[in-house]
């Protein structure tokens, strides 16, 4: 980002999927915080652990990483508030992006989705 944009201001925050109040506490400072979200990469995730693990809040892990984890992302970052900061950097960033793997997998046709 910094060699395409030298003047950008990057931030990273600490987030764990895995949890649901971590979730809610990331996306709160992040609307809290009025600042304008550039870029947003969903592309965590947990790939067959050895074991049944569990997260804290009691679902199976790679359930709670791969999916509830980054739906109540996007759930607490879209309400009214937080729109308005997708809203300002639309305005003040080339673009604004959200991408998976999975979204480029099957752009490449390495995902068959067909008779899902």
């Amino acid at each position: 980002m910094l060699i395409h944009r030298a003047g950008a201001k990057v931030s990273v925050r600490d987030l764990d999927l895995a949890s649901l109040a971590s979730v809610r506490s990331f996306a709160e400072g992040m609307v809290g915080g009025g600042r304008p979200i550039g870029i947003l990469v969903n592309n965590a995730g947990v790939m067959a652990p050895p074991r049944r693990v569990v997260s804290g809040d009691g679902f199976e892990l790679q359930f709670a990483v791969n999916h509830l984890g980054h739906f109540a992302l996007m759930a607490g970052l879209t309400p009214e508030a937080s729109r308005r900061t997708f809203e300002t950097a639309a305005r003040d960033t080339p673009a604004i992006r959200a991408t998976s793997l999975m979204v480029a997998a099957r752009s490449a046709g390495l995902v068959v989705t067909r008779g899902l």
